[in-house]
């Protein structure tokens, strides 16, 4: 009877680990938007691969590969490397949370995907024998902007672009964004089927559209004298603390004065910008008044988003 209760002892230690070890791999803390710019990280485990090197799935459960290396809502899953599945790294580390993160080829895709746990677990291993031969990376042409992750970006005029669920012509499809029409940058860029990718928030839907072949279906958004805009049409602004904001019949400073909008209130953007006198004018509805106001001048933001 003791050799049997401590066999079952036994049991049941071993089922609280392999609890636990699923728990630390599912149940991340979220990362935030910023996720990407963290600065210094001390990662639990020490890391046992290198760019260069070959990494294999540990048994048991498979790893994620994600866009970025974190985990989080702007962190999109591209796909699961299967235990015992075998990964080149091409680049990294980068630690968030306690975990190096490494970007790897898995069956010609890229991605991040943790090294280990925050917890002192390995979930990788290097790889030694016979590695298969990766797939080149995909060539995209030279990138002529790079706009910062918050900003405002529009379609260029023409056709409308795709929004996706992930950076690849064959990602699910979400929905279309007309022609001139305005969104925020929050992730990428990543280089898939011959084109850049970035991760944008259209009108609250949060997706991957393409750049094109030439970079020319999507555009920063830039008015001469004025710094990065960083609103978009269909979200809520704010009018930074301080003074009030002039709400206007057209978008300019020689129109009719509606109200003034005071520091701290809300409004709603309708279209925009119109680019004038240095500024970005954005169309806006603040309670029942409808008209134009300035996102601000030079380095100054008088609005911010909501």
């Amino acid at each position: 009877m003791f050799q049997k209760n401590r066999f079952r002892a036994a049991r049941l230690a071993h089922l609280c680990l392999a609890l636990f070890a699923l728990f630390s791999m599912i149940a991340l803390p979220a990362a935030p938007a910023s996720a990407a710019a963290q600065g210094y990280c001390a990662p639990v485990l020490a890391a046992r691969l290198f760019v260069g090197s070959w990494g294999q799935v540990t048994p048991g459960l498979p790893n994620i590969l994600r866009s970025q290396p974190y985990r989080g809502g702007d962190s999109v899953i591209l796909a699961e490397i299967p235990a015992g599945g075998v990964f080149m790294v091409v680049g990294g580390p980068s630690c968030y949370d306690g975990m190096n993160w490494w970007l790897v080829s898995y069956n010609g895709m890229y991605g991040w995907t943790p090294e280990g746990s925050n917890t002192g677990v390995y979930w990788t291993v290097p790889y030694f024998v016979n590695p298969p031969t990766p797939t080149p990376p995909p060539f995209c042409p030279p990138a002529t902007w790079t706009p910062p992750l918050g900003s405002t970006g529009r379609v260029t005029p023409g056709l409308p672009n795709r929004l996706r669920a992930t950076a690849s012509l064959s990602g699910r499809y979400l929905r279309s964004i007309p022609a001139n029409d305005t969104f925020i940058y929050v992730g990428g860029p990543l280089c898939a089927d011959g084109m850049y990718w970035w991760q944008i928030d259209y009108r609250g839907t949060v997706g991957w559209t393409a750049a094109g072949y030439a970079n020319n279906w999507i555009e920063p958004v830039l008015c001469p004298g004025f710094t990065t805009s960083r609103l978009a049409a269909g979200r809520t602004a704010r009018v930074s603390p301080g003074l009030p904001n002039n709400l206007r019949a057209y978008p300019t400073v020689t129109s009719f004065v509606q109200i003034a909008i005071p520091g701290g209130a809300a409004l709603n953007v309708v279209e925009g910008p119109v680019c004038a006198e240095g500024m970005a004018w954005w169309h806006v509805r603040y309670g029942f008044y409808d008209g134009w106001t300035s996102e601000g001048q030079g380095a100054t933001y008088w609005l911010q988003p909501g």
